[in-house]
């Protein structure tokens, strides 16, 4: 009996015209997507890089946020108190966010009028804020040395350096730098900090808390107070307080309670009153 052979379970395929074109066809729509979205991260990369003035090294629509620090030099500072001071200074500016502005202005012996910054400079960022695909780690973090961080060293030591002076007009250096900095209507919607490092003993023409007779509710009332008032809603202030050994009778609680309602009353939120050393 002749053996049956039995049929190949192997067939040869022929691909058919139709299935070729059918998948170039897929193939060539996976690729366009892909050009298409390339295109759209290289343009949201590039969209997203912020217009800075070289001048400034803020953003030409302005800093993100601002942060103000008013140094009063009317008096000395002990070596503690100086040590102190350029610690809390060094921890304020590593929070300056990126392209955010860090101002310092000191209340000096003849301050008068609206005064000057000593320095203003925005963070230009660091190696954890950056976009590798658009900027190098090598020249932001050069910018910052160069026009953030040294130059902020410089000025605090400088501003540190022993002083006096007869007078400390501390409430109307705080209206006319807050009217400066944090009065442009395109600040209202970004963060505003206000850091005042003094003794906070008011010696002016105005208003002497070298004199026991002064009273915060009756101040408020005072056509004076509406003359130095100033528009501080939606500020943080932050009290660094240098005590002195002189002036026990008048840095009392008295004296802390008059600044958290002058502030407030300004519409100001006393963030924190921090006791420097020494």
């Amino acid at each position: 009996m002749a053996r049956r052979t039995r049929p190949s379970l192997r067939t040869k395929s022929k691909s058919s015209p139709g299935l070729i074109a059918k998948g170039g066809m897929i193939l060539g729509i996976i690729c366009i997507i892909a050009v298409i979205g390339s295109i759209v991260a290289y343009g949201t990369f590039f969209s997203g890089k912020v217009e800075v003035d070289k001048t400034s090294g803020c953003p030409v629509n302005g800093p993100n946020s601002r942060l103000v620090m008013i140094i009063d030099q009317t008096d000395t500072f002990t070596p503690v108190q100086a040590v102190d001071i350029q610690n809390q200074f060094e921890d304020y500016k590593s929070k300056v966010p990126r392209y955010g502005e860090l101002i310092v202005y000191a209340i000096r012996p003849g301050s008068v009028g609206i005064p000057t910054p000593i320095i203003r400079a925005c963070n230009p960022g660091n190696a954890d804020d950056i976009n590798q695909l658009v900027e190098s780690s090598v020249q932001i973090a050069r910018k910052w040395r160069e026009s953030f961080d040294g130059p902020m060293k410089t000025v605090i030591a400088e501003v540190l350096k022993p002083t006096s002076s007869d007078v400390s007009p501390i409430i109307e250096t705080i209206q006319a730098v807050t009217v400066k900095e944090f009065g442009p209507t395109w600040m209202d919607d970004r963060g505003k900090e206000l850091v005042v490092i003094s003794d906070l003993l008011q010696h002016s023409n105005t208003l002497s808390h070298y004199s026991r007779s002064y009273d915060i509710d009756k101040f408020i009332q005072s056509q004076a107070f509406k003359k130095l008032s100033a528009d501080l809603r939606d500020v943080d202030v932050d009290l660094l307080y240098l005590y002195r050994d002189t002036q026990k009778a008048n840095q009392n609680t008295s004296h802390r309670d008059f600044w958290i309602k002058l502030i407030q009353e300004q519409g100001g939120s006393v963030r924190r009153i921090y006791s420097v050393s020494g």
